[in-house]
């Protein structure tokens, strides 16, 4: 007997599933952690993950972006031969999630442990831009991720990338050479992180632009530069960000704290603003492992972050705070801004940063 299901992780929701942006893409693989393509999903869509029975009995999977309407309604085809692909494979399952890369596990399938491989790796070996690397890798646990500007030998004047997986070796000799430049080599070693050249230090930093007629003023302090929209509505973490993506742009990040200093006096120092409960930032523990990432896939930084002491806790009353939030409170000052953990689904101020 078959036995089918559907599952899809979390709730139901147009601006729940309108986080996922880049989701794995492969189709007839053995197992989902095989797959070594991902696309980039369109704004209606989220990622998937499908299981299917071939006519000599092989179970294998197909991933990729689907339409966020056709998650409620893959029940009906369950159970059934697939006419569209070869008309002999039968669907089995088929689940939907609503996070960056999530589709690489599901349909009784887990992804392997962060702490058993190493890091997801974009590998391309000359693209114009990094950022449209679609080939990735899971790298040894001895490499980790790199980017850097190579040498396009039809053209003396193209500037291409590279990206790859490095050793660990030579990741530190890299970063001992102290090597400057546009795109210098330099390692990362969360998953995804070798899509930009922003892990260097850039030897001139570019000029932020700022678009202002849209509500966005541009913060500067030496530097250190942001071009933010603070938002007074309430809104829940989910919402908040989706308000964000639809006015081009998305919920803040405060990588370094110098950028987190800049916001949090800002708020403070402006009387429209700092009388809010708080406002959402771009960070979230995505995975639900009490490991907070920005939304660019960024593991928050313990030494650059503006935690309030004690903060993140992860739980309050036995339930998850998985959403980042710069926190006075409803009483008094005396948190003054700084981070906290919270529940996703409470309403608050938000503040987006133009793209």
């Amino acid at each position: 007997m078959i036995v089918v299901k559907l599952f899809v992780l979390g709730y139901i929701g147009l601006f729940y599933f309108a986080q996922a942006e880049r989701c794995f893409h492969c189709t007839d693989v053995a197992d989902p952690s095989n797959c070594t393509k991902i696309e980039t999903c369109g704004p209606d869509q989220t990622c998937s993950i499908r299981q299917f029975v071939t006519a000599v009995g092989d179970v294998m999977y197909s991933s990729g972006c689907l339409d966020k309407t056709k998650c409620g309604t893959l029940g009906n085809i369950l159970g059934k031969r697939d006419i569209s692909e070869r008309g002999t494979d039968v669907t089995t399952c088929y689940e939907c999630c609503d996070q960056d890369f999530c589709n690489n596990q599901g349909c009784g399938t887990t992804a392997i442990s962060r702490d058993k491989r190493g890091p997801y790796c974009f590998t391309c070996d000359a693209s114009l831009d990094p950022q449209a690397c679609t080939d990735i890798n899971i790298c040894k646990e001895t490499e980790e991720c790199i980017v850097f500007v190579s040498t396009d030998l039809s053209s003396s004047s193209q500037v291409v990338y590279t990206s790859m997986c490095e050793s660990n070796a030579a990741c530190t000799a890299f970063s001992h050479i102290g090597i400057s430049g546009s795109c210098p080599p330099v390692c990362c070693n969360q998953d995804f992180c070798n899509d930009k050249c922003s892990l260097g230090v850039m030897t001139t930093s570019p000029p932020v632009v700022c678009d202002t007629s849209a509500g966005y003023q541009l913060l500067q302090d030496g530097n250190t530069s942001l071009c933010v929209h603070t938002y007074t509505n309430h809104e829940d973490w989910y919402n908040a960000r989706a308000t964000c993506i639809a006015a081009g742009g998305d919920l803040v990040i405060l990588d370094t704290n110098d950028k987190a200093v800049l916001m949090r006096n800002t708020i403070l120092n402006d009387i429209h603003h700092n009388h809010q409960e708080g406002y959402w930032i771009g960070a979230r523990d995505f995975d639900l492992n009490d490991t907070f990432l920005w939304i660019n896939s960024q593991k928050v930084d313990t030494s650059e972050a503006d935690w309030h002491p004690g903060q993140p806790n992860h739980h309050d009353g036995g339930h998850d705070q998985n959403c980042a939030v710069m926190w006075r409170g409803s009483h008094s000052h005396s948190e003054n801004y700084q981070w906290h953990d919270d529940f996703c689904d409470k309403p608050l101020g938000f503040i987006c940063e133009q793209s």
